[in-house]
């Protein structure tokens, strides 16, 4: 079945502990903060609750990054979070995400963005579905290269698809790829009474397009969104699948 469980630790970066003299880590995340250099800051300008976590090359000289790794049992297809960013000319901001089993990557989700981003927005990493089970998950947030670089984030989520390991991902088309207007899906072995949910997530991971179908196979439109690449993700209610999709 597809349901909410499992938590990110301290993914609103709300508990933030002192790991020596003045500069400060949030629980559960290691960063590269020093007592010399604090690229990693307790920020207050949050999205929601007390703190946000922000990256700023200007406050240390050096590029900063976090890291968690935490348990979880069963598979994720998507990490959302709340992210604004001030990035310079030529400059990127990053987070990737890696599922683990025995040690080994999985499956992993990258986003980056080399634009500014002014407003607290929602953005989704989709991980590709090369299989379903992991035991453990791993985010890295790294800053920009720049002084005038900053990224902030918080209020991290996910949801996790839980049953039996079939060891295979499934099957479904998505064509014609590329696509000039609308797109047509297939998911086979889906019910066609059932409703499904369609989103469309554009490079920055930001959803453009939304769409609710009672049937296993159908087509959305996507001629109002611009030229470029895309990740549709769609949930069936059991489970989560992504595929890339050009518009020209």
């Amino acid at each position: 079945m597809y349901a909410k469980a499992q938590t990110i630790p301290n993914s609103g970066f709300e508990t933030w502990q002192n790991v020596g003299g003045w500069y400060f880590n949030p629980e559960s995340w290691e960063t590269n903060n020093s007592q010399i250099m604090t690229p990693v800051l307790q920020d207050t300008n949050s999205f929601s609750g007390n703190y946000a976590l922000t990256l700023s090359h200007a406050y240390s000289f050096i590029k900063g990054y976090a890291k968690s790794r935490f348990p979880l049992n069963g598979h994720t297809q998507a990490i959302k979070v709340y992210v604004k960013c001030e990035v310079s000319t030529l400059d990127t901001v990053s987070v990737q995400v890696d599922l683990f089993s025995n040690r080994q990557i999985i499956d992993n989700g990258m986003w980056t963005s080399s634009q500014s981003i002014s407003e607290w927005t929602l953005i989704t990493i989709p991980i590709n579905p090369k299989s379903y089970f992991g035991d453990s998950l791993e985010i890295l947030i790294v800053g920009g290269d720049s002084l005038e670089t900053s990224f902030s984030l918080d209020e991290f989520s996910f949801d996790i698809i839980s049953g039996i390991d079939t060891g295979t991902s499934p099957i479904w088309t998505l064509y014609p790829n590329p696509v000039k207007e609308k797109v047509k899906y297939e998911l086979p072995g889906c019910e066609s009474n059932s409703m499904i949910l369609l989103e469309v997530i554009d490079i920055y991971g930001r959803t453009v397009a939304r769409f609710e179908k009672f049937e296993s196979k159908g087509e959305i439109n996507l001629s109002g969104l611009a030229c470029g690449t895309y990740v549709v993700m769609v949930n069936t209610g059991e489970e989560v699948l992504v595929k890339k999709v050009v518009k020209k």
